[in-house]
Formats: structure tokens, sequence, C-alpha cells
């Protein structure tokens, strides 16, 4: 695992982040509706009243995150034997 900061990781946490952001609040907020109820719980955490709440932003720095630690679990550095 390489949990060193790469350009390269920290944009598409940060891209994925916004994607999540986006769906979220142009896209998932108006078909609920037809949403599977995990989706549907994870589009209430939003604060849908204020677009830049500190709860949203606090979201987008989670999901930066997880997402960095994904990317960190993906981008493996091969080691040569001794």
């Amino acid at each position: 695992m390489n949990f060193r900061p790469t350009k390269l990781k920290i944009f598409f946490g940060i891209v994925f982040s916004f994607l999540i952001w986006f769906l979220v609040f142009f896209i998932l907020k108006d078909i609920t509706d037809i949403l599977p109820e995990f989706l549907v719980n994870f589009v209430y955490m939003y604060d849908s009243l204020s677009f830049f709440s500190a709860s949203n932003l606090t979201l987008f720095v989670i999901q930066f995150v997880v997402f960095y630690l994904v990317f960190s679990l993906i981008q493996h550095k091969h080691v040569k034997p001794n």
C-alpha cells in the first residue's frame, strides 16, 4: 500500500467527491422515489437547503479521505526482492 500523497490520488479524490456531491444535489434529490433505501438515507445526510453548509463540507472531506484511501490501496509499489 502506498499512502504517500500524489497529484493523481488527490485529483481523483477531489473529482470523485465533487461528482458525488453533484449527483446528490442535482440528480438524486429529484428521484428518491425509485432509489434503494440506503441511497435515500445517503441523500438525506446532506443539507439540501444550504449547498456550502458545514455538514456538507464535512461529508465532502470524509468522501475525499475514503476515495484517497481506496486509490492508495489500488496503487501498489512493486518492490524488487533482494
